[in-house]
């Protein structure tokens, strides 16, 4: 397809131009607006004067919710996106923090998306309604690492303070702080019922923090296993 064709067609209405290739052309005076471009390949193409839809972000982090309805994802430009994932509708654009996302995790019900960003907060959001819930903070830097537990009850957010917070999320109140010898928290992850929390950090160790109280994380002890690369 010509450029010439190209502009005609995206005149009319209704134009769906799914699995096209469009790599390495130089799109020039065309309207993307409202166009179904799904899977159409834009490597390297020149679209800095084609009119899009939206803009563009670099997206650093996606997550599905559970039954793989939604998915969300983190923006360098510090939003949320969401979508439906069966119809590939945009639902929300959450301008969520002043620094790039790094993380994205969805409720066990799917109402409500939590974000790790690098202006060291992490936030909460209503799914449906994009109002914003509530605001972490503690962490001093940026905040890279983030996991809710499978019940929906705890959440643990790294840093590059070297700090481990665990969240309550039914009173969003802060839970005891773990410490990673100070070395930059990389990534974490929980069980299901958040009775143990693991680690890694840019100085290649893992951490395990072990509620000694099952699944209550009234008090935690930790473990450290030197790992040959970073995790």
């Amino acid at each position: 397809m010509d450029l010439a064709t190209w502009s005609i067609c995206c005149a009319s209405s209704a134009v769906i131009l799914r699995g096209l290739d469009l790599s390495r052309l130089s799109l020039r005076q065309v309207n993307l607006a409202g166009v179904d471009a799904q899977d159409v390949s834009l490597a390297e193409t020149d679209l800095s004067r084609a009119v899009l839809t939206e803009a563009f972000n670099f997206p650093l982090c996606v997550a599905l919710s559970i039954g793989g309805r939604f998915v969300a994802a983190g923006t360098s430009a510090g939003e949320v996106c969401l979508w439906r994932v069966a119809d590939y509708t945009p639902l929300q654009v959450l301008r969520a923090h002043t620094g790039p996302v790094h993380r994205v995790a969805f409720s066990k019900d799917g109402q409500t998306i939590a974000s790790a960003s690098e202006d060291g907060s992490v936030r909460l959001f209503d799914a449906t309604s994009g109002i914003p819930l509530a605001t972490l903070a503690g962490h001093t830097t940026p905040v890279y690492a983030m996991a809710m537990s499978a019940d929906g009850r705890i959440l643990a957010s790294g840093s590059f303070d070297g700090t481990i917070r665990l969240w309550d999320l039914a009173t969003q109140q802060s839970l005891p702080t773990l410490r990673a010898d100070a070395s930059p928290v990389w990534s974490v992850s929980l069980t299901h019922d958040a009775g143990v929390l693991a680690s890694g950090s840019l100085m290649g160790k893992s951490d395990f923090g072990v509620s000694r109280e099952g699944s209550s994380c009234a008090n935690w002890t930790a473990r450290q296993a030197r790992c040959g690369v970073c995790v």
